[in-house]
């Protein structure tokens, strides 16, 4: 139903990165910008403890992975982008210390994932996914018992992302459509925080 939406962002993302569009090596004053949807307010809601197997919904080139990698024992990232994924890899595979790494390419929730998690996560990746009670199901099915959810939801509710020449699709998200989204899937929710671009909520199961 959604696979040209889904083919659109895939190649959009994919562009990205052949372009040289590599939010990995972002500069600081780059870094510093996107912590207002996933600084450090949004890393403490992980309470991650070092021993946690963890799952990143929409990794991208690892930006995020790259912060988590040493807080976590295990991590899986998943991407629609194969050209983001096969960045992430090489990217990660520099940070030294690490634990276990997984890479998935795919479209959430329609992905096979190969286990469950103690935090599953994402930033500013929700607004790509069109069936938002599916995901939640999705994400709930593969949470161990008394895991975390924690996502940055983007304030800017557009329904398309013009770049350059490429016009990207989005399905906005509200904290509202979210919670409603859980319901059923014995997801609870736990808290709200509040920023100037972004919108954090935190669920437990």
């Amino acid at each position: 139903m959604y696979q040209d939406i889904f083919e659109k962002i895939a190649f959009h993302y994919d562009e990205l990165v052949r372009e040289g569009n590599d939010p990995f090596l972002d500069p600081p004053e780059v870094q510093e910008y996107m912590d207002e949807w996933d600084g450090e307010e949004f890393l403490n809601l992980l309470a991650l403890t070092g021993k946690e197997k963890v799952l990143e919904i929409g990794c991208g080139t690892g930006r995020l992975a790259g912060r988590v990698l040493n807080l976590c024992m295990e991590y899986t990232g998943i991407d629609l982008s194969g050209a983001s994924v096969m960045r992430a890899r090489a990217n990660l595979a520099a940070v030294p210390g690490t634990p276990f790494r997984n890479f998935l390419c795919g479209q959430f929730p329609d992905c096979i994932l190969p286990g469950q998690y103690h935090c599953i996560f994402s930033s500013l990746t929700f607004l790509h996914i069109p069936d938002k009670s599916a995901a939640m199901q999705k994400i709930a099915s593969h949470l161990l018992p008394g895991g975390r959810v924690v996502l940055s939801l983007d304030k800017t509710r557009k329904e398309d992302i013009e770049y350059i020449d490429r016009t990207v699709p989005v399905f906005p998200d509200t904290p509202v459509s979210i919670k409603k989204a859980c319901t059923g899937t014995g997801l609870q929710f736990v808290s709200r925080l509040e920023k100037e671009k972004a919108t954090l909520l935190v669920f437990a199961k």
